[in-house]
């Protein structure tokens, strides 16, 4: 089985911001914030990674909304067993 490789990190930058699907924006004017904030030397490998964690996060904070989460207890609990 193949492994996803993470691409390779850009250098001395500063961190940026991740947009998040959570407001009312539509998926372009997503994608658009997370390109315009791209370096120049950016590879499709940095775009695809900026874009899978918005979607982890974004995925995540939906969860957590509908209630589809555990608690510290329950995992530690969980760990024990």
């Amino acid at each position: 089985m193949k492994t996803a490789k993470r691409p390779a990190r850009l250098g001395k930058q500063k961190k940026m911001p991740v947009d998040l699907p959570e407001d009312n924006r539509t998926v372009k004017e997503i994608l658009q914030g997370i390109v315009d904030r791209l370096p120049d030397n950016a590879t499709w490998d940095d775009v695809m990674y900026k874009v899978y964690v918005c979607t982890n996060i974004a995925e995540g904070l939906r969860d957590e909304k509908e209630g589809r989460f555990l608690t510290e207890e329950e995992v530690f609990r969980d760990l024990d067993q």
